[in-house]
């Protein structure tokens, strides 16, 4: 990936903004047509699980996580593009995040559940690849660039503020930091949510 440069294919998110797409209810998937020929898959609807609704209940809100501070009674750590491309550990736990994280976004095509894990695998480690070479937070904002071709901006900086909060962090439970991480409005209030059933934790 030298420069910077990225050869990226045209998705949309559930709901990205700037985008027309329309969100379909929790859980649903497209019926396709049925045509002449080898039978495609037939898609399944997946109850959508409470821990992901309620991170897409975020993204519908537009709700940002409060920073917190670095310093040792916190445990939370700043980190650099060099520092990520270095960390295996920063990686995985990269990882960890955005495999939750990108069941919040309805990605093509719809309908077909490996396609969609498929996309999802394939944007999760185009993320990481990014924040190798990438400031997360620069001021060139070219991170968060590259990833709003995918998501639409508003998307994306969301995405990318509620992964730093999570690898900024000292832990490493998708479930302890949902118990932890605070926001001035709180998803919870639409969205019930179990947080000890994580998916993908």
């Amino acid at each position: 990936m030298a420069g910077g440069e990225y050869d990226v294919p045209a998705l949309q998110s559930r709901y990205s903004r700037g985008n027309d797409k329309v969100r379909e209810g929790p859980g649903r998937t497209e019926r396709p047509s049925r045509t002449s020929g080898p039978r495609d898959e037939e898609p399944r609807i997946v109850p959508e699980h409470p821990a992901v609704a309620r991170r897409r209940r975020l993204y519908e809100e537009y709700t940002f996580s409060l920073h917190v501070g670095s310093n040792k009674r916190s445990g939370y750590t700043d980190f650099t593009a060099a520092t990520f491309a270095a960390s295996p550990e920063l990686q995985r736990r990269a990882r960890t995040f955005l495999r939750r994280e990108l069941q919040a976004f309805e990605l093509p095509p719809q309908g077909r559940l490996a396609a969609q894990q498929a996309r999802r695998d394939w944007l999760m480690e185009y993320i990481v690849a990014i924040l190798k070479v990438n400031e997360i937070k620069a001021a060139d904002g070219h991170a968060e660039t590259l990833v709003a071709e995918i998501l639409g901006q508003g998307d994306a900086g969301l995405l990318l503020h509620e992964l730093t909060a999570w690898l900024r962090s000292p832990l490493d439970s998708l479930e302890t930091w949902d118990g932890l991480v605070q926001y001035l409005r709180s998803p919870d209030t639409a969205v019930t949510t179990n947080a000890s059933t994580c998916p993908n934790d």
